[in-house]
């Protein structure tokens, strides 16, 4: 038990033996001196250390140094790049004895570290990041494993780490300026054309906004090539408005930048970046993945982000349910000397919204724009999505106050130019469900045109060209519709839920009105339609079983039993519209039994009917009981339509069917009752 005590008693006294020889053998002048010497010969720079030097046993051989500053190159302000109230040196004990300085770890803490930027674009940190040039008289650095400071001492750094740093970044050109806060960095070994890894991370605060960032990477640098690595570089960045929302942001792959004649390559290649929010709202998780390239020359960059690939979700209160999965791929391009952004090959979907298409910008002097897109399928049910109660109850409140509602205003479009084309193999909605959809459009100086629409729907085509005026508030429209076999019959049923009128519609003309709401379309709209409507019935009212039933009620006899229709084989009008009213003066009907003539006018806001037509029997059909109409062939009779577009009033005028059926029968009586010649003489 003795000598155990004596043995480590001796271990003891051998240790602090050691540390006394240490402080006694090598002074903490020399040391200084060596640091000061060694900070010169490596990066040119001057470091002061004002403060004292002293040794450190605890937990490890270390050396305390106090008001430590790293000056700023020649064309800097004169404040220090770093400024260091106390820096621990944690250094290996068995190398001094062989005049080494082995750094396993240089610690600073609490550091203030200021960055500028000049106006040129030069930084203070430019010499320290690319190999010294040799100047005239300059005295040559030594090999990282040969060189010696002052007192013949061989110095190598292990690592560096910085605690709870305040970090300045001043940019003159600018203006700007920003500070960090918990600003910490630790390195792995710095030799000189070895990899080193790094790792940093600091928080924020910019105009409201806090957040939170984090890197590391294995960095190396090949003087000859000039050449800088990152392998496995990631990236961790978090943003938090005050209003609450927070998104956190990932980066990961391996960059690489190599110096070229004129300026720098960049690729980060493969590059994978994960995007998640989360808000009252709205909440959700993307991830890109792709390849990119980046050649900065004379300052101007170019950037390809080729193989992209983007997949996500989002929920929220206005995000339908159908939509919250998307996906996406294509290739990036953009070039700063020609304002130029293109997105190439791109394809995806958003739920089961398929797309693919192409978009290319060109960014100055007015930002132009030209896109052609396609979609096998357009459903409009898709993007209806349940709305949260207080999204709803804000929804009422504000139809409730708002009860003159104004005008969009479009003079924005003055700084929009856009070329673009779109092609839905269909459309469908509530109401509608059209195939062949193409849309073509330019917007420029404020100015909308379709260049060409054209769709199928309800058995027929529509083709159109218009133009929206947006320089104005109210907006000026113009539209030039081409209608043709449209059947009318279940397009009036879906969308007013009544079928007044069927047939297949032709129509063409030229409309144009001021505003975009409905209120003001009506009373604003001006312009000339010319209709017509093939093989179809006026349903509701059947014209002919009129004339029959007015004709039978003079002998005391009426039939109930008709088919409310009147059948025509073609019905035209030439529409006038002007200050909200469409008029025509040449309304015709045609039928095997019967021909219609007239003329009338509508209001467009009222809805209120005002029609005048002349109704002729010219024909026999024993379909619709033309054999009772004989004795009224060639005779005219007038029809008004009077009442509203939802209930309309057809008036028959009696007199002249009256008049008719007097002379028939007088025609009949006179002969038997007059002389033979008298009534010879009436037939």
């Amino acid at each position: 038990m003795k000598k155990a005590l004596y043995l480590l008693l001796s271990l003891v006294l051998l240790v602090i033996g050691g540390m006394v020889a240490l402080t006694l053998l090598i002074s903490s002048d020399e040391i200084k001196q060596t640091l000061i010497a060694q900070v010169k010969q490596q990066t040119g720079r001057e470091l002061r250390i004002d403060g004292s030097v002293s040794w450190s046993f605890f937990p490890s051989v270390g050396i305390d140094i106090a008001q430590v500053q790293l000056r700023n190159p020649t064309g800097f302000p004169a404040e220090p790049l770093i400024s260091v109230a106390r820096a621990h040196i944690r250094v290996a004990v068995t190398p001094l004895f062989s005049r080494r300085i082995d750094i396993e770890q240089l610690e600073l803490i609490k550091p203030q570290i200021h960055l500028f930027r000049t106006s040129q674009g030069h930084t203070n940190l430019d010499d320290l990041l690319t190999p010294a040039t040799k100047q005239a008289g300059s005295v040559p650095a030594p090999e990282p494993t040969q060189g010696s400071g002052a007192g013949g001492y061989q110095v190598r750094v292990a690592g560096i780490l910085i605690q709870d740093a305040e970090l300045a970044l001043q940019d003159q050109g600018s203006g700007q300026h920003y500070d960090l806060s918990q600003f910490n960095l630790m390195t792995g070994a710095l030799e000189p054309g070895q990899p080193a890894d790094i790792e940093l991370s600091t928080d924020w605060s910019v105009t409201g906004i806090t957040g939170h960032l984090s890197t590391k990477a294995q960095i190396s640098y090949q003087i000859k090539e000039s050449n800088w690595q990152a392998k496995n570089w990631q990236l961790e960045l978090s943003l938090k408005p005050q209003s609450g929302e927070l998104l956190e942001f990932t980066s990961r792959g391996d960059l690489q930048i190599q110096a070229i004649n004129d300026g720098l390559e960049v690729k980060l290649a493969p590059w994978l970046v994960n995007a998640q929010l989360k808000a009252k709202e709205l909440a959700g998780h993307w991830q890109s993945q792709g390849d990119l390239q980046a050649t900065v020359r004379n300052g101007l960059p170019r950037v390809r982000l080729d193989t992209w690939q983007l997949t996500g979700s989002q929920k929220g209160a206005l995000i339908p349910v159908a939509l919250e999965n998307i996906s996406a791929s294509g290739a990036w391009f953009y070039e700063t000397q020609g304002q130029q952004l293109s997105f190439n090959h791109g394809r995806g979907e958003v739920g089961p919204l398929q797309w693919q298409g192409t978009v290319k910008a060109l960014m100055q002097p007015m930002p132009k724009i030209a896109f052609d897109f396609q979609l096998p399928l357009l459903d409009l049910n898709w993007f209806i999505g349940a709305k949260s109660p207080q999204s709803a109850q804000q929804a009422t409140t504000t139809q409730s106050t708002v009860t003159n509602p104004s005008e969009p205003d479009l003079r924005g479009l003055r700084s929009l130019n856009l070329e673009g084309k779109l092609t839905i193999g269909r459309l469908k909605g509530p109401k509608l469900d059209a195939r062949d959809l193409r849309i073509a459009t330019r917007v420029e100086d404020g100015i909308v045109a379709l260049t060409d629409f054209s769709m199928g729907i309800y058995q027929g085509t529509i083709t159109a060209t218009g133009l929206l005026d947006g320089r104005t508030l109210p907006a000026k429209l113009q539209l030039s519709p081409h209608i043709k076999g449209l059947q009318i019959q279940p397009l009036l049923k879906e969308w007013t839920g009544k079928a007044p009128l069927s047939g297949a519609a032709t129509i063409d003309g030229t409309l144009r009105w001021v505003g975009l709401l409905a209120a003001n379309v009506r009373k604003s709209l001006s312009g000339q339609l010319k209709l017509a409507f093939y093989d179809g019935a006026v349903n509701g009212y059947n014209l002919a079983a009129k004339l029959r039933n007015a004709k039978a009620m003079l002998k005391v006899s009426a039939s109930s039993n008709e088919v409310k229709r009147t059948d025509f084989s073609a019905l035209t009008a030439d529409i006038a519209l002007q200050s909200g009213m469409a008029s025509s003066n040449n309304i015709s009907m045609l039928s095997p039994l019967l021909r219609v003539k007239g003329q009338g006018s509508t209001h467009l806001v009222r809805e209120n009917l005002d029609f005048h037509l002349d109704v002729s029997v010219v024909g026999s059909s024993k379909g619709q009981g033309g054999k009772e109409l004989d004795s009224l062939r060639h005779i005219t009779i007038p029809l008004k339509i009077v009442g509203t577009w939802s209930d309309p009033d057809y008036q028959l005028n009696m007199d002249s069917l009256l008049k008719s059926e007097v002379q028939q029968q007088i025609k009949g009586l006179l002969p038997q009752k007059l002389p033979s010649r008298l009534g010879n003489f009436f037939n």
